[in-house]
C-alpha cells in the first residue's frame, strides 16, 4: 500500500521532482556559499546553472525552440542550437533572481507575482502539474515574506534564490513548449523585471568599461534605495529606505506580468508591450540617476546612461 502511494506521489509530482532533482548541483553550490566563506565565482555559478538546465532539458526532452522571431526560430529548431540557448537562458534567469535578495520583500514579491501568473496560465491551459508546483512556491514565498518584509529577519540566500530562479525559469520553458499559441514575448513580459535589470546591468558596465560580471550597487533597486536617502537629505537611513524602496517598485513588477497574462496569445501585441516596457525601464532608471546626481555624486562609479 505504501509503495503504491509513493508511486502515485511520484507520478503526480513528476514535473516538480525532475526540476528539483536537476537543480541539485545548484542547490549544493548555494549551500557552500551560504554556509562557508568560500565564494564561487560568477563564471562557475553560471556553468553550474547551465549544467542543471542541461540535465532538465535532457530529462524532459524539451528545449526553447522558438522566440517568435522569424529569422531566429528556424535556428532554435536545430537541436544543438536550441539546447545551448536553453542552457544560456535558464542559467541567466537563475542568477537574475539572486540580484534582488538584499531588498526586503523584493525578490519574494517578484517570485510570487511571476508564479501567480504562471499558475493562472497553467490553470487556463489545463496543466495540473505546473499549477500544483506554482501553488507550492507561492505558499512558500508568502510564508517567507512574513519574516523577510519589512524587517528582513531572514533572506533567501544563494541556495534559495538559485533554486527558485531555476524553478521559475523551467515553468516558463515548459509553458512555452507545451502551448504553441502562447507568445514567447508574453512569457518574457512575465519575467520582465529580472531579465531587464540583468541585461541593463551588463550593458551599463560595458558602457562604463567595467567587467560585465563585476558586482556593483547600481541595480535599479539599489539606486532607488539610496535615492530615497538622498532625497530625504539623510533623514531616512538604510534600514528605513530598504522596505520603502521595495514597496515603490512593486507596481513596476506587477505591470509587465499583467501585460504578459492579458496578451498571452497576442504575439505582435506582447512584442510591442515588451519593447515599450524596456524603454520605460531605461528612461526611468536614467531619470532617477540624473535627478539624484544633479547636486550630489551618487557613488564610486557614475553610470553612463
Amino acid at each position: 500500500m505504501l509503495s503504491v502511494s509513493f508511486a502515485s506521489f511520484i507520478t503526480e509530482n513528476q514535473t516538480a521532482i525532475i526540476i528539483l532533482m536537476s537543480a541539485l548541483p545548484l542547490l549544493l553550490a548555494g549551500l557552500v556559499e551560504d554556509t562557508t566563506k568560500y565564494e564561487i565565482s560568477p563564471k562557475y555559478r553560471l556553468l553550474i546553472a547551465a549544467l542543471c538546465s542541461a540535465i532538465a532539458s535532457a530529462w524532459f526532452g524539451v528545449t526553447i525552440d522558438r522566440v517568435d522571431i522569424a529569422y531566429v526560430d528556424p535556428l532554435l529548431q536545430i537541436a544543438a542550437v536550441g539546447f545551448l540557448f536553453t542552457m544560456f537562458a535558464v542559467a541567466g534567469f537563475t542568477h537574475a533572481l539572486n540580484l534582488f535578495d538584499g531588498l526586503n520583500g523584493f525578490s519574494s514579491f517578484i517570485a510570487i507575482t511571476i508564479m501567480v501568473a504562471f499558475g493562472y496560465l497553467a490553470f487556463q491551459y489545463g496543466h495540473a502539474d505546473l499549477l500544483a508546483m506554482n501553488i507550492f512556491v507561492v505558499v512558500a514565498f508568502l510564508g517567507f515574506m512574513v519574516f523577510n518584509f519589512p524587517k528582513g529577519r531572514i533572506f533567501l540566500g544563494d541556495v534559495g534564490a538559485y533554486c527558485f530562479g531555476f524553478v521559475i525559469a523551467w515553468n516558463a520553458v515548459l509553458l512555452l513548449h507545451r502551448e504553441p499559441d502562447i507568445s514567447a514575448w508574453a512569457i518574457l513580459s512575465n519575467l520582465f523585471w529580472p531579465v531587464a535589470d540583468t541585461l541593463w546591468a551588463m550593458l551599463r558596465r560595458l558602457l562604463n568599461n567595467m567587467p560585465v560580471g563585476k558586482p556593483d550597487r547600481l541595480h535599479f533597486h539599489s539606486v532607488m534605495q539610496r535615492t530615497l536617502i538622498i532625497w530625504s537629505r539623510n533623514r531616512m537611513n538604510l534600514e528605513r529606505a530598504n522596505p520603502i524602496a521595495s514597496l515603490i517598485l512593486w507596481p513596476a513588477v506587477v505591470v509587465p506580468v499583467l501585460m504578459g497574462v492579458l496578451l498571452v496569445e497576442q504575439k505582435q501585441g506582447s512584442l510591442i508591450a515588451a519593447i515599450t516596457m524596456a524603454l520605460l525601464f531605461v528612461l526611468s532608471y536614467s531619470f532617477v540617476i540624473r535627478t539624484t546626481t544633479k547636486n550630489r555624486q551618487f557613488g564610486k562609479h557614475r553610470p553612463t546612461v
